[in-house]
């Protein structure tokens, strides 16, 4: 007689409910029953992977590189840049969503990019605003009055007799200011200069102020 006839047959797979299961399904329970490891894995069921950690890069980078831009704001890019990549390439080593992940990555590098140009020209631009300035006030007047000038921290004010000139250093914000007053009709004059560059001039009768800090200084700037 044939080996067949004396081989056993392996009976058909039975759900709890004493149904016979389907060929395919069986052999699945069969391989689940060799490999208790298996029954873990929602991949060995067909269910989709998780895409956690692709999405928490994607958004995280897109947070990254909209705020880059922002002056003192964008500094936080810095923070969210990394743990995008951190995630997105975490996100690639668990194979989870390719296209979120590399795209997490891609934003907050662009973001940490953006944001680091962005500090250095606002560090270069505030260097060269806020600095040591050195002013010179100078009135012209026929008649004794009074000034009042900023010396940097605070107004000050004097009695003159005719023409009056004073320098004045100190550090912040390019700001000055200068005024004159006396009584009657006197032909008064004001000039202020700022770093060496004539910043304003007024003339008048009875009273005349110059301020700076406002764009006709600025325009007088070098690269301007």
């Amino acid at each position: 007689m044939s080996d067949q006839s004396s081989r056993p047959e392996t009976p058909a797979a039975t759900d709890p409910h004493d149904r016979p299961v389907p060929e395919s399904q069986g052999a699945v329970q069969d391989l689940q029953a060799r490999h208790p490891g298996l029954t873990g894995h929602d991949h060995a069921a067909g269910a989709p992977p998780p895409m956690g950690l692709a999405i928490a890069a994607l958004v995280i980078g897109a947070i990254s590189f909209l705020e880059a831009s922002v002056p003192v704001i964008g500094v936080l890019s810095f923070l969210a840049g990394p743990l995008a990549i951190v995630f997105g390439v975490i996100a690639l080593r668990k194979r989870q969503k390719k296209a979120l992940a590399i795209a997490g990555i891609v934003l907050g590098a662009a973001g940490m990019l953006i944001a680091g140009i962005v500090t250095i020209m606002v560090a270069y631009f505030a260097n060269q605003i806020i600095g040591t300035h050195t002013v010179r006030y100078v009135v012209t007047s026929d008649r004794p009055g009074t000034v009042a000038y900023f010396n940097g921290t605070e107004t000050v004010t004097e009695e003159i007799n005719g023409d009056w000139q004073r320098d004045v250093s100190f550090t912040g914000l390019p700001y000055a200011s200068l005024s004159v007053d006396s009584e009657g009709t006197a032909t008064l004059g004001c000039q202020v200069s700022m770093d060496g560059s004539s910043a304003t001039t007024n003339t008048g009768t009875g009273e005349v102020s110059c301020v700076t800090g406002n764009m006709q200084f600025w325009h007088q700037l070098p690269g301007q």
